[in-house]
């Protein structure tokens, strides 16, 4: 698990938001297999018109957000299934400043996610 969340951290807090740093996001929670939160994870990242999931396997996903102006951010997501945990980083492809766009992106996914869950 130290390999995967040194691939999650943040070379710069400006324009990117992951679950392993302090001032960070929580990681995402779930219930069941990790299968099941992979089920949840794919439903939720559904919901967004602007999301695209590019790879997958039984442990992480990558997912680009595309935003209205073009510009580009990659979420990876990893499961730990034994803590039930989705640890994430979303950061911007271009730039040294987002907005705070991936941290209130990453907020609403979080949100989705936990009502996902409880269904």
């Amino acid at each position: 698990m130290v390999n995967v969340m040194a691939r999650l951290e943040c070379s710069t807090t400006s324009n990117c938001v992951n679950s392993t740093a302090l001032g960070g996001l929580p990681p995402l929670r779930y219930s069941g297999s990790a299968e099941q939160g992979m089920a949840h994870l794919r439903a939720t990242l559904a919901a967004f018109e602007d999301a695209r999931i590019e790879s997958a396997d039984a442990l992480s996903v990558t997912a680009v957000f595309t935003t209205r102006m073009g510009f580009q951010d990659d979420v990876e997501f990893v499961f730990n299934p034994s803590t039930q945990h989705i640890h994430f980083r979303s950061r911007s492809r271009l730039g040294l400043f987002d907005f705070g766009k991936n941290r209130s992106r990453m907020q609403m996914v979080s949100e989705r996610f936990a009502q996902n869950a409880q269904r």
